[in-house]
């Protein structure tokens, strides 16, 4: 489990990659989480477009056009790769895939 240091340290990483980035498709890895996925997030998410990452307590939240907020848990370790690149692939939580 990540300390609150190392996930805000990832959300500052992530700002300038991911601020202004367009969802271009999401993929739903495991259906069997605590909670279930609506039947079609990802639908949802693919073309919208990331306003902002903020943080709340060990959890990021990235702010999406249309006022929906995706909600994000860090796997451990924490890590997140992501590229400079236009098109950059993100997975995000090990269980959703979002390339942006």
């Amino acid at each position: 489990m990540p300390e609150l240091p190392e996930v805000e340290t990832v959300r500052r990483g992530l700002m300038p990659v991911l601020q202004g980035a367009v969802i271009e498709s999401a993929e739903a890895r495991r259906p069997d989480l605590r909670w279930p996925l609506p039947t079609d997030f990802a639908e949802r998410l693919a073309g919208r477009r990331i306003e902002a990452v903020g943080r709340r307590a060990k959890y990021l939240l990235a702010d999406l056009d249309g006022g929906e907020v995706m909600i994000l848990h860090l796997p451990s370790p924490s890590t997140i790769p992501a590229a400079s690149a236009p098109s950059c692939w993100c997975p995000m939580t090990g269980w959703t895939a979002i390339r942006c």
